[in-house]
């Protein structure tokens, strides 16, 4: 296990967002971006509220979803990291 999966993230403040049927679009007020992710990616947003460290979150996907443990770590990464550089997301420490 990696230790990344130890730490807990949360959402930025201030960016509106709102879930369609299974995608979430995320704007950025900075850029005026929009982010948009879908079905697994939606859940995960869920969660990204400061209470929850990765794996456990990693967790819930893997029992929603009936995904190895190993594609979910690694895809889970590669989101919290990908929301964390465009400014979405922050660790909590």
């Amino acid at each position: 296990m990696s230790d990344f999966l130890t730490r807990t993230y949360k959402r930025v403040e201030g960016n509106p967002w709102q879930t369609l049927e299974q995608d979430t679009l995320i704007i950025s007020p900075k850029d005026h971006i929009s982010h948009e992710t879908d079905g697994v990616g939606s859940y995960i947003w869920g969660f990204l509220t400061g209470e929850f460290p990765l794996i456990s979150i990693m967790d819930h996907v893997c029992s929603e979803f009936e995904v190895a443990r190993d594609v979910a770590e690694e895809d889970l990464i590669e989101f919290i990291q990908n929301l964390e550089k465009k400014g979405l997301v922050i660790c909590q420490v």
